[in-house]
């Protein structure tokens, strides 16, 4: 057999095979292929005993003893090879492929649920089995697993609103202490506010405006509440001050000065608050002097701003 015979070519070969009609090089290659495939052992030994019934079967002639072996070899193997052609039609060899197809998943694989009932529809496969024709441990099987997968889908939605839920549980604290902190901060700016604007404009609220020759754009108004003893003052187009340098507050009474507090400005506005008590009739000036950061217990520098009374 020449090298790359396929095995359909050597199922071809087999008639004349079973008649000894091949060479001898060609018997070994043929017979070396049938020692390993099962379909062409089985159909060779058909063909042998087929050969062998018709050399019995056949009639006598009138020439017989005359007739050449090679026309009764010839008669023999073209009856011999018109049976296996016509066995090989009704039921052709299973040939496997070379390359290993991978399986369908089962995820994407289709389950058929009806009888196949025309055979030339897949002539090369057997019909699938039916709904009725499968066994009830592959139903109990079917059944098990979807409700598996049902269940495990149902897990998981469950793990998952858990585990939403702690969050939400963990959480929900800390945004109530945040919302009672920002209440608590908003209470307090709302009092803040409230309190700043009752020292603005309350009955017993004086105000006085602080200017100065020097500075003639600077001015600041202070709101003396007298019934709170707070005082309250807004400065604007205060002059820049120098690295290490503050404003301070004076509050002159007949017997002392006394400091109201110290501030500093962005942009030339500046803003502070002070609680002091003084008597109406005691109350002399306020002043604003440039001091040293921190402040000093006694003015020592230049007055920028100031009011008498």
């Amino acid at each position: 057999m020449k090298p790359g015979t396929t095995h359909d070519e050597v199922f071809a070969s087999l008639p004349a095979l079973a008649l000894d009609a091949v060479d001898a090089s060609e018997r070994a290659g043929v017979l070396s292929h049938v020692a390993d495939c099962e379909i062409c052992r089985a159909e060779l030994e058909s063909l042998r005993a087929t050969a062998s019934s018709l050399a019995f079967a056949a009639p006598l002639a009138a020439d017989t003893a005359t007739m050449s072996r090679g026309r009764i070899r010839d008669k023999l193997t073209a009856r011999a090879t018109a049976e296996g052609q016509a066995r090989r039609l009704a039921k052709p060899p299973l040939v496997f492929p070379k390359e290993a197809v991978a399986p369908t998943p089962l995820a994407s694989r289709s389950v058929p649920f009806h009888r196949v009932t025309s055979p030339s529809a897949h002539p090369a496969h057997s019909p699938s089995p039916s709904a009725s024709s499968r066994h009830p441990a592959e139903w109990v099987a079917l059944v098990a697993g979807i409700l598996f997968v049902v269940t495990l889908g149902a897990l998981l939605v469950s793990w998952n609103d858990r585990a939403n839920l702690q969050d939400k549980l963990v959480s929900q604290p800390i945004r109530d202490m945040k919302a009672a902190h920002r209440g608590d901060s908003l209470t307090a700016l709302i009092g803040s506010n409230d309190s700043m604007i009752a020292g603005l404009v309350g009955r017993d609220v004086t105000m006085m405006t602080l200017t100065s020759r020097s500075a003639k754009d600077a001015y600041a108004r202070v709101f003396w509440d007298r019934s709170r003893n707070s005082w309250t003052l807004f400065a604007r187009s205060m002059p820049a001050l120098k690295a290490g340098r503050t404003y301070q507050l004076w509050i002159v009474t007949a017997k002392a000065t006394v400091s109201g507090g110290t501030f500093d400005v962005v942009n030339g506005a500046g803003a502070m608050r002070a609680t002091f008590a003084v008597s109406p009739d005691n109350l002399r000036a306020i002043a604003i002097t440039e001091e040293p950061a921190g402040g000093v217990a006694q003015p020592t520098g230049e007055t920028i701003l100031s009011v008498t009374r």
